[in-house]
């Protein structure tokens, strides 16, 4: 199966999750908290893989994953949006790639080569670019917040990735973790100060069924087909979709935008292009 068959996955997740940021804020801005938001957006993307999965839901590899990854990065990554802001909260995330391509190499046995670090290189300078843009609070709490969602993000991609090269199909992938993901966070909402309104649930509702249930298929679907280390960065577009939806609403990228977005495409185009 060929390699250029997972880009097109992988691009459509990264465009879908370059929307949480926007439905984010608005269920911020209508009242709900961290508690809210993750709970209920894996709430919502969990009704629906349970319909696709039944009984695949109770496997032990897909709960570690979804326990242990895509529930934290869900509540870590509101936390880290709400203490640092989004250019922030975005450049700390996307040092997965780092921490994938760095682990590939030990636990998925991926190379190392000259044309993934310097895809790695200007992928990471056009992140940086692109989320300082804005600027935003750094101090230490919200390196904290942003290398938990990173570290999170990171272990979605190679145990996702573990699994599908030994023989997990894509729903599988992409759904069960979301189960987990909601058994551990729905509990949580006993905590919450926030409130839950039509125009925050609206928000929510979006981000359970596109940037959670749909995104997480397709992302497993790209992983099926192409290495974690790849992947990660081919996902780092995602900033570059939030730039364009940014423009349409009517802001400004600046030079720093089109610059970093030239770099992140370009390291895409590296890893993803045929030798």
């Amino acid at each position: 199966m060929s390699s250029k068959s997972g880009v097109i996955p992988l691009l459509l997740a990264a465009f879908l999750w370059s929307t949480i940021g926007l439905a984010t804020k608005r269920a911020l801005n209508a009242g709900s908290d961290a508690f809210w938001i993750g709970g209920m957006r894996a709430g919502v993307s969990a009704v629906l893989s349970l319909i696709f999965l039944r009984r695949r839901v109770l496997d032990f590899k897909l709960a570690l994953i979804g326990i242990f990854f895509t529930g934290p990065l869900y509540l870590i990554y509101v936390f880290s949006v709400m203490h640092s802001g989004m250019g922030i909260a975005a450049v700390l995330l996307y040092t997965a790639p780092v921490i994938v391509i760095i682990l590939a190499k030990f636990l998925l046995n991926e190379s190392l080569n000259t044309r993934k670090l310097i895809a790695l290189i200007l992928s990471f300078s056009g992140i940086v670019a692109v989320g300082l843009r804005g600027g935003g609070n750094l101090d230490l709490v919200a390196i904290a917040l942003g290398l938990g969602s990173s570290l999170s993000y990171s272990g979605i991609i190679l145990g996702v990735r573990k699994l599908a090269v030994s023989g997990y199909d894509e729903i599988e992938l992409g759904l069960g973790p979301q189960v987990w993901a909601a058994l551990e966070l729905l509990p949580l909402l006993s905590l919450s100060r926030g409130s839950l309104n039509l125009d925050s649930m609206i928000s929510i509702v979006y981000l359970g069924i596109f940037p959670s249930f749909l995104a997480y298929y397709l992302h497993a679907m790209g992983l099926k087909r192409i290495e974690a280390g790849p992947a990660s960065i081919i996902s780092n577009l995602e900033p570059i979709s939030a730039l364009i939806l940014g423009i349409f609403l009517g802001e400004q990228p600046g030079l720093l935008g089109f610059l970093g977005s030239a770099l992140i495409i370009s390291s895409a185009i590296i890893v993803s292009w045929r030798r």
